[in-house]
């Protein structure tokens, strides 16, 4: 996607809408593991070695990710950049719904994440922009694909 070719980061997510609620509830928003990119590097390698044990531990993915890269970072940090949203009540929850792209630093690792807003790759197709068919869609690989051209 030409996208993924503008940003410059370790790591380039999709905005999540709810899961894991803590950092949620902490930041505004979440990382989405139903669409994002990982450069090769040493940073990222160190994480994904991480990931990976805390993921077969039986940890969810996006659990993972989120509690690895979000943790240190607090709402403060995400506001103070201006990036205009709007809120949107999702599943109890009240989301901040990026309108354009930003960059974040995760001090812990020293790596970079870029987080797409949802409308642009949304996984919902009730929220227009352009939409990717998440894994976790329940069906089988010919219903995800009609899901998709329906929406096309």
């Amino acid at each position: 996607m030409e996208i993924l070719d503008s940003f410059n980061s370790d790591f380039i997510f999709s905005q999540g809408l709810t899961l894991p609620r803590k950092i949620l509830n902490k930041t505004g928003f979440t990382l989405c593991c139903g669409f994002f990119r990982v450069d090769s590097n040493e940073r990222t390698k160190r994480i994904l070695k991480k990931a990976i044990l805390m993921v077969f531990g039986l940890q969810d993915d996006q659990v993972v990710f989120n509690f690895l890269l979000l943790s240190q970072i607090e709402r403060k940090h995400v506001f103070r950049q201006s990036i205009p949203f709007h809120d949107m009540e999702f599943r109890k929850s009240t989301v901040h719904l990026f309108k354009e792209p930003f960059a974040l630093t995760c001090k812990r690792y020293n790596s970079t994440i870029t987080v797409i807003p949802h409308h642009q790759i949304s996984r919902h197709p009730e929220i227009i922009g352009e939409y990717v068919v998440h894994p976790c869609i329940a069906g089988t690989v010919e219903d995800r694909l009609q899901k998709l051209f329906n929406y096309m």
